[in-house]
């Protein structure tokens, strides 16, 4: 036999589990688990002796996807409030979002880089995109390869009442475009 692997009694209530005479995971009368350390400090603790802990979770196909659901108490899947998941190799789909409920796409990093805010961003998006509104508190500073091939883009057209571009607290007084090449101020 193998007299240093197995299943011991730790301490009263308590179930070690033990290979090459070393407890490897341990489980108290709470139902807390521990891997890799004795002490346990909330309901599931992961101890790695390494200088690079790493934690693999890995889908049954290739070009399917992983995802970690966080629960409330007694919901399944469909009514996760957040979930992580990381799309497969070689799709379209390839990503790491961060997912909200009924399966909103919160945050995602694209497999070539660019970011979406609410969305999933395409291979040929910009490098940020937001569905939504976006706020700034401090400045916004738009650089190119130069400041003369840097540019800021307005969606829409605005109007008078309306402006593209208009101030907090005054919405009615800002730049509209009025016609090709030329801007109204209000």
């Amino acid at each position: 036999g193998d007299s240093n692997t197995g299943i011991f009694d730790t301490t009263a209530d308590t179930l070690g589990l033990v290979t090459n005479s070393n407890e490897r995971i341990r489980l108290d009368s709470a139902g807390r688990v521990s891997i890799g350390t004795t002490t346990i400090t909330s309901p599931y603790v992961l101890n790695v002796a390494s200088a690079s802990a790493q934690i693999s979770l890995a889908s049954t196909g290739a070009t399917s996807s992983a995802s970690i659901f966080f629960l409330p108490n007694g919901s399944v899947g469909a009514q996760s409030k957040f979930s992580i998941q990381v799309g497969g190799a070689g799709t379209a789909s390839e990503s790491f979002s961060i997912v909200g409920p009924g399966n909103s796409r919160l945050f995602t990093i694209a497999s070539q880089g660019n970011v979406g805010i609410g969305l999933n961003p395409s291979a040929n998006s910009a490098k940020l995109t937001i569905s939504g509104n976006a706020s700034v508190s401090s400045n916004l500073e738009v650089y190119g390869s130069g400041y003369a091939s840097a540019s800021l883009h307005i969606a829409g057209l605005g109007a008078n009442s309306a402006p593209a571009y208009s101030f907090t607290g005054d919405s009615n007084t800002g730049i509209f475009d009025t016609t090709a090449d030329t801007l109204g101020l209000v």
